[in-house]
């Protein structure tokens, strides 16, 4: 049997093409009789094989993007797609802008809340969420713009006036940046991250004894100091060859009263933190035999002595504590009393180094420490 190619009309001479596929030597492929049942079957079998291996190959690339990108991008990706068809709705918006702030994806934050802020122009929220995203974009020249606008018409929190102290200190603006982290702190005192920077500026500039100044007073807020201010503190008083301590900057701690009494913290070694009352009618610092051996502090011994208070009597154990720190201060070589039904009390041996100023305002007692 005879076939003629349908492409180059070649002559195809072969006897058992009747029923099959013929291959032509140009590529062309046709079928001298498409309705044979088995011809179908393979065709089928072929499709259902790459449409297999196309869902495999998809799948592959969707987890790849997502491991890479992160599940915001490909959210946003697939979302800003159906955009083309369908008109997002503002919740929809925001449940992708709240994804991609999470997964700190802030391009795709900053398309979303600008959006947003467009959509609802009195929401002040969505404009800061878009400020915060612009600064972290580093797209300083628009964030600057928009938060200027955003500064005339509605309040500005701490988080906010952060984030651009951050953007001018990545801009190398150090002083433009301390002015911004100090309105952090007067918006919230406790901003460690802004007292942080703080710092290292004034180190930077080498104000040493306005940074040492300003950790102290930021320590004292506390009660305690955090081990990376602790770390520049130290450094502090090497610069300042602080050994004359006439170089020392005071530290202070003000004490609010608690039911008829005032209560400090105390810092024993591995110890955690305490609080003290400040008993003046006791000699020593005294302390539970339990705390003492779980603070893994190598006392010295100094015998037992008894001691009478206004209850009862009682026998107690003294000894020498070579580091404890109170408040914001360390005292060293401190002798104290300890046993099993000890109260936690600071006695006399430490408040005499300490001037102490008390005060009422508005009906409220407040001590001042002064070391």
């Amino acid at each position: 049997m005879s076939v003629i190619c349908q492409q180059c009309s070649t002559n195809i001479e072969n006897s058992e093409i009747s029923g099959r596929t013929v291959y032509c030597t140009c590529g062309y492929v046709f079928s001298v009789d498409p309705s044979s049942p088995f011809l179908k079957t393979v065709q089928k079998f072929i499709l259902h094989i790459c449409f297999f291996v196309f869902l495999i190959s998809a799948g592959s690339v969707f987890i790849y993007y997502r491991k890479v990108h992160g599940k915001a991008d490909l959210d946003y990706l697939v979302f800003q797609a159906r955009s083309l068809f369908v008109t997002p709705s503002e919740g929809d918006l925001l449940l992708i802008g709240k994804l991609c702030n999470t997964s700190q994806a802030y391009f795709c934050a900053a398309d979303v809340f600008e959006k947003l802020s467009e959509m609802d122009s009195k929401n002040f929220i969505y404009e800061a969420n878009w400020i915060m995203a612009l600064y972290n974009t580093n797209d300083f020249a628009q964030a600057d713009a928009v938060f200027e606008k955003f500064q005339q018409k509605s309040y500005v929190t701490y988080d906010l006036l952060y984030a651009k102290a951050n953007s001018h200190f990545k801009r190398g603006e150090k002083e433009v940046a301390l002015k911004w982290y100090n309105q952090t702190l007067e918006l919230n005192p406790f901003h460690r991250g802004s007292a942080d920077k703080v710092s290292d500026i004034l180190i930077e500039q080498k104000k040493y004894l306005e940074a040492m100044s300003f950790l102290l007073r930021f320590e004292a807020q506390f009660g305690t100091s955090p081990k990376v201010f602790k770390n520049k503190t130290a450094f502090l008083n090497r610069q300042l060859s602080l050994n004359d301590k006439k170089a020392i900057p005071e530290k202070e701690m003000t004490l609010t009263e608690t039911q008829n009494q005032f209560y400090i913290p105390v810092q024993l070694k591995k110890m955690q933190s305490k609080q003290y009352l400040i008993d003046t009618g006791a000699t020593l610092l005294t302390l539970n035999t339990k705390d003492l051996l779980k603070s893994e502090v190598e006392y010295k011994k100094l015998g037992t002595h008894t001691v009478r208070t206004a209850d009862s009597v009682s026998r107690v154990a003294k000894v020498l504590i070579p580091e404890i720190t109170i408040g914001p201060w360390t005292f060293e070589n401190v002798e104290a009393y300890h046993c099993l039904t000890c109260a936690d009390v600071i006695g006399m041996n430490v408040l005499s180094q300490m001037k102490t100023q008390i005060q009422s305002e508005e009906g409220i007692r407040k001590m001042k420490l002064i070391r």
